[in-house]
């Protein structure tokens, strides 16, 4: 189970590169959960020799889990 400091802290180490990016590509904020996701995805496939199938299971649950807690509500109906 991820603690919510280890989200945060993820989320620190991260989040100023990835806004940057996104207004160089000028990209909306979910353009770019988009274009991390397919990032994702593509590494882990491209290093599927060289990473365990569970560590690359891993990887990806934790940026899903991670980017469902730290993405905004919906806005109300």
């Amino acid at each position: 189970r991820l603690s919510r400091l280890e989200i945060l802290a993820g989320q620190a180490a991260l989040e100023s590169a990835c806004l940057a990016a996104a207004a160089r590509h000028r990209l909306s904020f979910r353009q770019a959960a988009e274009a991390a996701a397919a990032a994702t995805a593509f590494l882990i496939q491209q290093f599927a020799e060289e990473l365990d199938p569970s560590v690359a299971f891993g990887v990806a649950v934790y940026g899903f889990i991670a980017g469902a807690k730290t993405a905004p509500a919906p806005p109300a109906p």
